[in-house]
């Protein structure tokens, strides 16, 4: 009779002496559901034989040791407490699956790794070949085709500004040709360029880059060729009219500066001008000591003058205003007929407090007077008496017919002015 007190040993399991003492395991492939855990009824053993032990070196999945699980039911004696069939396969599965995920999902999760990789490492090529393709594109578009930019405005930039400026309209260093030309004012600047501004699709360049010019020969011209030469060396003319006789209307007389100078950006002409004369009594006369009436010298009658009544050590004088707008004056000096024979007068013309010219005439005699008086503002005429002897006369020197000669635009003006 079995000791009730005995506990089955861990692996002792119900035999038969026609089973193996090791089942074979059920095919993976479809597991049977687990199902509880069932007591073998008294039937399963064969009575009268008695329980064995497995052998203890038994290798293989059913080495691992189990705990002892009663399964004997109240009231069962003598056969020991068995495993039911199948549940240690059912275990040994269950973790060979889970081995099996665990080592299935760190794969995948290494060969995703190394395909990202991989893939970001394809992905990449392309952007750094797109980037290198799109910087040299235009170029290798422009160099086939021959396309350009809008061709820039470059005048009075520098050379290298003006090349700079080429070159972001697509332009190379090679196709622009520069030319240096003189011209007013500062060198190195550009003053002309082809194409014009504007043109698209050009496909080389010339430009005009300034080199120092100096004032040419201009006197004698007239007022067009030298306005046409000065202009084609970039400066702009300025003309001034004066009048200087025997010279024709519109011939160039003098420049500005003088000829050889550096030429500036604007240069003076002084151009004849037609001749006009006025007489002075067209003019308001600032002041005078003598009075206006006809003459009459050594028989002639002279027309109007200036006639003076001198005492011996008296000069007596008229002032007009000219404004720099006068180059000459002229007039016939004399003794009128009608004063006294004995004595002799001085005639001197004053331009800015300046003696410009004077005359010693004796009764009886006239000479024709002329004085420069360009520039002047201020014209003063003097007579003065000298006499031979003590006693005193009547004297009436004279200023026949003065006049007043200069160029048109300017005697104009000064008429205006009055």
């Amino acid at each position: 009779m079995a000791d009730p007190k005995r506990q089955p040993p861990a692996f002792e399991r119900p035999t038969s002496p026609t089973s193996n003492p090791v089942e074979p395991a059920p095919p993976p492939q479809s597991p049977p559901p687990i199902a509880p855990a069932q007591t073998p009824s008294p039937q399963s053993a064969s009575p009268g034989v008695p329980a064995q032990t497995p052998p203890q070196n038994l290798t293989g999945p059913t080495q691992a040791a189990s705990p002892a699980l009663p399964t004997s039911s109240p009231g069962t004696t003598g056969a020991p407490p068995s495993l039911p069939a199948g549940t240690k396969q059912r275990r040994d599965y269950r973790k060979a699956r889970t081995l099996f995920l665990f080592v299935s999902g760190l794969t995948l999760l290494g060969l995703g790794a190394v395909g990202g990789y991989l893939v970001r490492d394809r992905t990449a090529m392309p952007t750094e070949v797109f980037v290198e393709t799109t910087i040299s594109r235009p170029f290798v578009i422009q160099e086939a085709s021959g396309a350009r930019g809008v061709m820039p405005n470059v005048v009075g930039l520098s050379e290298d500004q003006a090349r700079r400026a080429l070159a972001s309209a697509g332009l190379n260093q090679d196709v622009v040709d520069v030319k240096g030309i003189p011209w007013a004012g500062r060198d190195g600047v550009v003053v002309g360029q082809s194409p014009e501004p504007g043109e698209v699709g050009a496909v080389s360049a010339t430009l005009l880059v300034s080199q120092a010019a100096v004032v040419p020969e201009v006197a004698g011209l007239t007022v067009e060729d030298a306005r046409q030469l000065i202009g084609d060396l970039g400066a702009r003319v300025e003309i001034v009219q004066e009048f200087e006789a025997g010279t024709p209307e519109g011939t160039v007389l003098r420049v500005t500066p003088q000829v050889g100078e550096p030429l500036d950006e604007s240069v003076e002409l002084v151009v004849a001008d037609a001749a006009s004369s006025i007489s002075v009594f067209d003019l308001n006369a600032l002041s005078s000591n003598c009075s206006t009436s006809t003459a009459q010298i050594s028989g002639t009658v002279a027309g109007m003058a200036w006639v003076c009544d001198p005492d011996r050590t008296e000069v007596l004088a008229t002032e007009y205003l000219l404004n720099r707008r006068v180059a000459s004056f002229s007039a016939t000096v004399g003794h009128d007929d009608r004063g006294d024979s004995d004595g002799i007068v001085s005639f001197r013309v004053y331009v800015d407090g300046e003696l410009r010219t004077s005359r010693e005439i004796a009764y009886g005699r006239s000479e024709l007077i002329e004085a420069d008086v360009s520039g002047g503002l201020r014209l003063r005429l003097e007579v003065e008496r000298f006499t031979n002897r003590s006693e005193s006369g009547s004297l009436r020197p004279a200023w026949a017919e003065p006049t007043l000669l200069g160029a048109r635009s300017q005697i104009d003006l000064l008429v205006a002015e009055q």
